[in-house]
């Protein structure tokens, strides 16, 4: 028997085998988008532009407020600014606003929907938090999230609604059918609400009396909306979302988070009045708007290995996510550093690396770091990894049988190598007394 040449092709059979290993991991879930993700957020969310020091509560040409846009038949965009007295009429006393020297105002000298249009890529994911308040008492606002329409939101006369406004009276008379409450003070859960596509004036496509919205898609109701309903009395600004300190301590009530489905290229964040105590001509003072990206990161292990995803959680800590063989999906805050950690297994299985495919403002990037790049822990057996969040990102641990040969005896006496009393040969990396590796 050659027992060279046979050890030969059989090596070269092992390495095949781990090269095949390799090329056997999940299938990205992630998408070649290359559109900028730069600008995901609201802009002048305090409404600080255009600064006012000769007025304090002035109404301005929604052409000259940067980033904003109203549906007002005269276009004014009222503001409350305490820059000229440092006191505003719409709130009695210390106007004590959240953020900055201005707020606005939903309700100026008509009832209207104020939007902005936010540029988003597919995947994505944002949590909204914002300030508000009553003006002569308790006031009620919708905070409507969707995706931009071919046709602006309109009104079609001064005293006509526009589409935002007829979706928040819809939501007003099917609440209780969605099983959803609205309390005077608060904010409800999550609502979504599918509509047809926009239309000229404030309507919709194929638009016949109240058939414009529905709780269930179709190939007719196309357009998903989440709305939010926040009531707030006028003694004191109410912080909503990302800005509730339950938020911080991880106790919100409901769900301030909007995922950006695949392909929206902008999404639409509009506020319009549900009620206010003083009528449809003043009322609803809103502040200090954040939409905060988050990024999506899935990770998975192959066959055999195991892991964790620890996610930084602020006041709380860390919260640890188990990664196994199964495709796990995370959200991510924006600039922030995940930790993952691949569990050195106990069998024949060894940890080789990682495969980690982001998806960039120029498409896909793939790139495979190695185990010997990653921090080895010995009391826990585990390797770890630093990820910065910037994109969304799969994360694949990879494990893999330690490479063997096996040799046939063919008759007379079995071959054995070393003293482990079998007729295998292991490729993996032997480290010996003195520490040092072959």
């Amino acid at each position: 028997m050659d027992i060279k040449g046979d050890w030969k092709k059989r090596a070269v059979s092992g390495l095949m085998v781990l090269a095949m290993a390799l090329s056997l991991l999940p299938t990205s879930i992630l998408a070649a988008d290359t559109r900028s993700v730069t600008d995901n957020a609201i802009k002048n969310g305090s409404f600080e532009e255009p600064a006012f020091h000769d007025k304090n509560s002035p109404q301005w040409p929604a052409n000259n407020v940067p980033d904003w846009d109203t549906t007002a038949s005269d276009k004014l965009i009222e503001f409350g600014s305490t820059r000229k007295t440092g006191t505003v009429p719409h709130i009695w006393g210390n106007p004590d606003i959240p953020d900055g020297d201005q707020f606005a105002e939903l309700n100026a000298d008509e009832e209207s929907t104020l939007y902005q249009y936010a540029e988003t890529v597919g995947g994505n994911v944002y949590e909204w938090g914002l300030s508000h308040r009553g003006r002569d008492g308790v006031d009620q606002m919708a905070v409507i999230i969707g995706p931009k329409q071919n046709v602006d939101p309109a009104k079609p006369s001064k005293d006509g609604k526009d589409q935002f406004m007829r979706m928040t009276d819809w939501v007003r008379q099917h609440a209780s059918e969605m099983g959803v409450t609205v309390y005077g003070t608060g904010c409800t859960q999550k609502i979504t609400v599918y509509s047809k596509k926009f239309a000229k004036k404030g309507g919709f496509q194929n638009d016949i009396g109240d058939s414009a919205f529905s709780a269930s898609p179709s190939d007719v109701y196309t357009e998903k909306w989440n709305v939010w309903i926040i009531g707030t009395s006028n003694t004191a600004w109410g912080n909503y979302g990302t800005k509730s300190p339950d938020y911080a301590e991880g106790k919100l009530a409901y769900s301030c988070r909007y995922a950006v489905p695949d392909g929206q290229a902008k999404t639409v964040f509009a506020f319009c009045s549900y009620s206010a105590t003083g009528g449809s001509t003043c009322g609803n003072l809103i502040d200090n708007i954040h939409f905060r990206l988050y990024q999506t990161i899935t990770a998975a292990a192959t066959a055999g290995g195991s892991g964790f995803i620890i996610v930084p959680t602020g006041d709380k800590g860390s919260e640890y996510y188990e990664i196994g063989s199964s495709m796990r999906e995370l959200v991510v805050a924006d600039g922030s550093t995940i930790t993952v950690q691949a569990v050195e297994p106990d069998n024949d299985v060894q940890f080789v690396g990682a495969y980690v495919t982001r998806q960039t403002q120029t498409g896909l990037e793939k790139e495979f770091i190695p185990a010997a790049s990653w921090s080895w822990n010995e009391d826990d057996r585990t390797y770890t990894y630093e990820h910065p969040v910037e994109e969304p990102a799969d994360i694949v641990l990879v494990f893999v049988k330690k490479p063997m040969v096996i040799y046939e005896a063919n008759g007379g006496d079995q071959y054995t190598h070393g003293d482990n009393g079998t007729n295998a040969v292991s490729f993996a990396q032997q480290v010996s007394n003195d520490g040092s590796k072959t």
